[in-house]
């Protein structure tokens, strides 16, 4: 896999976990961001500057459904809230035309409990509070609140748009190299062509439930799934541990 997706990846997935302290919480229904579609451009590069490459990110908010899409890697992520407040992941590999579903007990077993907010936002908020506030710049976007600081031995660097409640732009520094978050476009809902999956294409792709995963270790396919949560860190080490009981 491509430096600059694995780079992604873990930017991504680690949302889930952000949100992880502030899980308790959601139950109370936080009030929910307007809805909104996002373009996004990633961009990698290792510690001599040499572009690693980069890739276009589509991200969907509504009310009671967050879906991210990666049309490259032909892979998807959809986030849905009932009305108990109880979250369920479905991940959409198109290439395999697969789909798996994590229900809110099988993420509960893996150790998930995500935040809707920070789902929702593609940051956790509460983490600015980490960074400096630094200056305010003006962007097609919108206005701009600049946050910088250290975070986990990472320089960071984050444009924070608080009328469309997500960044701007994501700038991480490390010795291993920059990764760069870029908002490209922003618009109240989904223009015609954006890759948001459908109901209908969804229902084509065959359906595994993650609880099953444990008896199917024989399965390229789980085992494909496996070595993607182990590159991210995120469910791989979680998982492993579930089918160990």
């Amino acid at each position: 896999m491509r430096a600059s997706a694995a780079f992604l990846l873990a930017l991504l997935t680690a949302i889930a976990q952000a949100g992880q302290a502030y899980g308790q919480h959601d139950h109370m229904r936080e009030p929910a961001p307007k809805p909104i579609a996002a373009r996004y451009q990633t961009q990698a590069s290792d510690s001599a500057g040499r572009a690693l490459g980069d890739n276009e990110w589509y991200f969907w908010r509504d009310a009671n459904r967050i879906e991210t899409v990666r049309p490259a890697a032909g892979l998807a992520e959809i986030w849905e809230r009932d009305e108990r407040g109880q979250v369920t992941l479905t991940r959409v590999f198109r290439n395999d035309r697969r789909l798996v579903e994590y229900l809110p007990r099988e993420l509960k077993a893996l150790r998930i409990e995500p935040s809707w907010e920070v789902l929702g936002t593609v940051i956790d908020r509460h983490n600015l509070d980490a960074l400096k506030r630094v200056r305010t710049v003006r962007l097609s976007h919108g206005t701009a609140t600049v946050f910088r600081g250290d975070v986990d031995g990472q320089s960071m660097q984050v444009w924070w748009l608080e009328e469309h409640a997500l960044p701007a732009r994501i700038e991480r520094r490390t010795r291993e190299g920059r990764f760069l978050l870029t908002l490209k476009s922003v618009h109240p809902r989904p223009p015609a062509g954006w890759p948001r999956s459908t109901e209908a294409e969804l229902g084509e792709y065959l359906r595994i439930d993650a609880a099953d995963f444990g008896d199917m270790a024989y399965d390229p396919f789980v085992q494909k799934v496996e070595r993607l949560d182990a590159l991210t860190g995120v469910l791989g080490s979680a998982a492993h541990a579930h089918h160990a009981h």
